[in-house]
C-alpha cells in the first residue's frame, strides 16, 4: 500500500531547509538515531514484560510453538496449516462480518468474478440429469468460436467418462478451465444427433460481463440488468446505454437487485453515467484514512431521462453507494425494498504466502452524509439473522412499510413494493428454491434445443414463444415424480397456477 507524498513542501523548499541544519551536528544526530533505534529493540524483546510495546512478534511466535508441538506430539496427524488458518479466521470473527481472512486456495476462485475474466474454455453449464449441460457459451469465447452450442452435454472430457458418474460442480471447473493455450478435447451429445461430436478447444481468456441483460422492453424504455461492480462494470454499462439509445431508449431501468457489490470505483463511475456536473457521489472516511470524495466529472451517457433504480434486501455495498448517489441528487426514483446496510470499505492485502485479508478500513456515506451500514455490535451471527428476521417481517406484513427497528440503514425506496405473497408465487418460490424449475428447464431446453435456436433474439422469443398445455403437463408430472417436491402445496395451487396462465419463460 502506498500514499501519497506531502504536497506542502515543493523540492525547492525541502534543499532550503535541509541546508538550515551544521554539518557538524550530523554525528551527534546520527548517534541519538542510533540509542533510540536500539530502545525500541530492546522493548520489543521485551513484550511478555508487561511494558508498553510496539507490534511485539511474541504472540506469533507463541502460536509457531504451541503448533510446532502439536505437529510433533499430538496423538493424531494434524493438518497445521489448516489449523492455523483457522485460527486466523476466529481473529476475524472479533472484527466487523465484512472482514476476512482468505486462504490462497480461496483467493482465485474468489477473486475471478471481480476481474471480468477468466482462463478456460468459455461455458456456462448446470447438472442435468447427472449430465453437464452447456447452458450458453460465453460470446468471444474458444467455445463459442469452436461451435459449441447451448443445450450439448458433454459426456466425456478427454478419455473419462463424466456423464452419470454422479460429478460435482466443482470437478467440472477443474477439468475444463486451465491456463491460456493448453487444450482440452471434449465429446458432447447434441439433440437430434445419433452419435457423439468430439471438440478439441484451446483454452483462452474469457470476458465476464457484469450485466445479465441489457435489451428495450418496450417503446423508449430499456433495461439494465446489473448483477455485479467488477474491473469492466462501466465500461459494460456505457455500452448498454449507448446502444439502447441508438434504439430509441429515451427512459431506462437499473435493476440492481441481488447485486451483493464489488468495486467501489466500478459504483462511482456508473453514478457518473447519470450525474452531471461536479456533484458529489460518495465519500469515504476511516480512523487511519482521511476523508475522501468521488464526484463526477465527465459527460456521462444518460444524465438526463427518467431512470428508476431497483433494489430489494440482497442489493449491498456498491449497489447501495449507486442508489444512494442517484436518490440524494433526485436523479432516480428507487423502487422495491430496503437494501441489505452495508457501508463497509474493504481493502484487500496480499500476503506472503498467497494468502490475503480483505480488512475493512473504512465507513462511506451517501453525498448527504447517510451511513446505511447496519449495526455489528452483537458479532457476526446476530449480523445475519437481522437480514434473515427483517425479510421475514417484511414477507409477512405485505401492506405497508414494516421497519423492524429504529435505526436507519440501507437504502429506503421511494416507492414500496412488498413481497407477492400470493399462494400461486409461494407455490413457485418453493419450486424454484427446491431446484425443480431449473432442473426441469435445463433438461427441457437440452432435449429440444433446435426449437428454440429458431430465435435469433431474447425479444422475438418473448415475443412468439408460448408455453403450451403438454409442457405445462410435463412440468407438472416431472414435479410430481420428484421425491423431494412440494406435495401437497403443489397438488393444491396448481389448477390456481394454470388458471392464472403463469409464465415458466
Amino acid at each position: 500500500m502506498t500514499t501519497d507524498q506531502d504536497p506542502t513542501l515543493d523540492q525547492n523548499q525541502q534543499t532550503k531547509l535541509q541546508g538550515r541544519h551544521p554539518r557538524f551536528l550530523y554525528p551527534f544526530l546520527f548517534a541519538l538515531v542510533l540509542v533510540i533505534g536500539i530502545g525500541l529493540g530492546m522493548g520489543l524483546k521485551k513484550g511478555n514484560s508487561g511494558k508498553m510495546t510496539i507490534f511485539s512478534r511474541s504472540d506469533y511466535n507463541r502460536m509457531d510453538e504451541i503448533l510446532n508441538y502439536i505437529n510433533s506430539r499430538y496423538v493424531d496427524t494434524i493438518n497445521t496449516v489448516r489449523l492455523f488458518d483457522m485460527a486466523i479466521e476466529e481473529v476475524f470473527r472479533k472484527l466487523d462480518p465484512h472482514s476476512m481472512y482468505i486462504s490462497a486456495e480461496e483467493l482465485a476462485r474468489l477473486s475471478e468474478p471481480l476481474q471480468g475474466h477468466f482462463e478456460g474454455i468459455g461455458v456456462e453449464f448446470f447438472l442435468v440429469e447427472d449430465t453437464i449441460t452447456v447452458v450458453a457459451t460465453l460470446p468471444g469465447g474458444p467455445s463459442e468460436t469452436i461451435g459449441i452450442l447451448a443445450g450439448d452435454r458433454i459426456v466425456r472430457i478427454e478419455d473419462t467418462v463424466v456423464a452419470g458418474i454422479g460429478i460435482e460442480n466443482q470437478d467440472v471447473v477443474k477439468r475444463l478451465k486451465g491456463p491460456k493455450g493448453s487444450k482440452v478435447r471434449i465429446s458432447v451429445l447434441r439433440a437430434g444427433d445419433k452419435g457423439l461430436q468430439s471438440f478439441t478447444i484451446t483454452r483462452g481468456a474469457v470476458l465476464l460481463s457484469s450485466i445479465d441483460a441489457a435489451y428495450l422492453m418496450q417503446d423508449d424504455i430499456g433495461y439494465i440488468k446489473l448483477t455485479r461492480f467488477s474491473t469492466s462494470t462501466g465500461d459494460d454499462v456505457a455500452e448498454a446505454i449507448t446502444r439502447l439509445k441508438k434504439q430509441g431508449m429515451k427512459r431506462l431501468i437499473l435493476d440492481l437487485r441481488d447485486n451483493g457489490g464489488g468495486y467501489l470505483d466500478q459504483a462511482t463511475r456508473v453514478a457518473d453515467e447519470f450525474l452531471s456536473g461536479n456533484k458529489k457521489i460518495v465519500y469515504t472516511e476511516g480512523r487511519m484514512y482521511p476523508q475522501k470524495v468521488y464526484r463526477a466529472g465527465r459527460p456521462g451517457s444518460f444524465e438526463e431521462g427518467e431512470l428508476v433504480v431497483m433494489l430489494n434486501e440482497n442489493s449491498a455495498s456498491a449497489s447501495e453507494i449507486l442508489a444512494g448517489a442517484l436518490q440524494d441528487w433526485e436523479r432516480a426514483t428507487v423502487v422495491g425494498r430496503r437494501s441489505f446496510g452495508k457501508a463497509l470499505v474493504q481493502e484487500e492485502i496480499p500476503l506472503q504466502d498467497g494468502a490475503a485479508m480483505r480488512l475493512t478500513v473504512a465507513r462511506y456515506y451517501t453525498p448527504k452524509g447517510r451511513s446505511i451500514q447496519r449495526s455489528y455490535d452483537n458479532g457476526s451471527e446476530a449480523y445475519r439473522d437481522d437480514h434473515f428476521n427483517r425479510i421475514l417481517s417484511e414477507y409477512e406484513n405485505v401492506d405497508s412499510f414494516h421497519v423492524t427497528d429504529t435505526t436507519m440503514y440501507g437504502i429506503y425506496p421511494d416507492i414500496y413494493i412488498p413481497w407477492d405473497t400470493s399462494e400461486a408465487n409461494r407455490t413457485m418460490i418453493a419450486l424454484v428454491n427446491r431446484g425443480h424449475v431449473p432442473r426441469f428447464t435445463y433438461r427441457y431446453f437440452s432435449h429440444h434445443a433446435p426449437v428454440f435456436r429458431q430465435y435469433s433474439s431474447l425479444e422475438e422469443f418473448e415475443r412468439n414463444y408460448e408455453v403450451s398445455d403438454d409442457l405445462f403437463r410435463e412440468f407438472v408430472a416431472y414435479t410430481n415424480a420428484d421425491k423431494n417436491g412440494v406435495d401437497r402445496h403443489w397438488a393444491t395451487n396448481t389448477d390456481r397456477m394454470e388458471r392464472h396462465k403463469v409464465n415458466l419463460k
